[in-house]
């Protein structure tokens, strides 16, 4: 006798409201007396996900010789507090640059010299109205967020004055993969969800450099959210007879408050 499997649609029952969200299905077999395989049948016909439920719970009951009564029930996913997710994305944004990496070629009219402009970039001007336009430039960016399920006990007015104090700062130690400075918070948003509260947090990095060269200025070195800037000054180049901009001075500032990521509470998901 084969063995066969229907799905009463008749009983499906959903519910849609958010916090006891709930979904159903009822099937019947036929054709079986052993309730185990009976009841892998019904597993293997029922999705494991049904819109943003989960399939939870498994009931069989025999009704008959060889048949079988099966039901399946669909609920949110229980949070538990601690767990965490994650997501991430790797895209570019806008930078601008006052020099290049490397000048590739100058190009003038025969008989004529090239300045040397030091691989500064967009160079306009004459004399004292000289100066260093520089240029916008893709540069690539890894945005994440990260998701904490935290117990409500847990979520307190102090800990919502960490949160607070954190966005837009930038880590005062190593966090994670990353080292010091490299990585900005860049917002939190929480919402309760059942017994725990649902935070959400947005971070974005930015590495360090070291070794950089701008004009004749060498060995440079830039935590990751620190700020560069160049005091260019107007030089006379010997050989093309005209005057360029020269790097004077390269500055590296701190411009963003460092603090210590660890208060936040967040499990290392990698």
């Amino acid at each position: 006798m084969s063995i066969t499997i229907t799905e009463r649609y008749a009983k499906r029952e959903l519910s849609e409201d958010r916090s006891t969200a709930r979904h159903s299905r009822e099937y019947t077999v036929i054709g079986t007396d052993d309730e185990l395989v009976a009841y892998e049948l019904i597993k293997a016909a029922a999705p494991v996900r049904y819109s943003n439920l989960w399939r939870n719970q498994i009931r069989v009951q025999e009704r008959a010789d060889g048949l079988w009564d099966g039901e399946i029930s669909y609920s949110p996913l229980r949070r538990e507090s601690g767990q965490s997710e994650w997501s991430f994305n790797i895209g570019t944004k806008q930078i601008h640059v006052s020099h290049s990496l490397e000048t590739v070629s100058q190009n003038v009219p025969d008989g004529e010299d090239a300045a040397d402009f030091k691989q500064a970039i967009n160079v306009t001007g004459d004399a004292a109205d000289m100066r260093v336009e520089g240029v916008d430039i893709p540069s690539p960016t890894l945005t994440w967020q990260e998701t904490l399920y935290l117990d409500l006990d847990s979520f307190t007015s102090t800990y919502l004055s960490t949160l607070f104090n954190a966005v837009g700062k930038v880590n005062s130690g190593d966090f994670r993969i990353w080292s010091e400075q490299e990585v900005q918070l860049l917002g939190v948003s929480g919402e309760p969800a059942g017994d725990v509260v649902k935070l959400t947090f947005q971070f974005t990095s930015e590495p360090s450099k070291t070794g950089l060269t701008i004009g004749d200025i060498e060995g440079i070195a830039k935590k990751g959210f620190e700020y560069l800037w160049v005091r260019w000054e107007t030089s006379e180049d010997d050989t093309a007879k005209v005057l360029t901009q020269k790097a004077k001075q390269v500055n590296v500032e701190k411009v963003i408050d460092t603090v210590d990521f660890d208060t936040l509470g967040i499990p290392d998901p990698f």
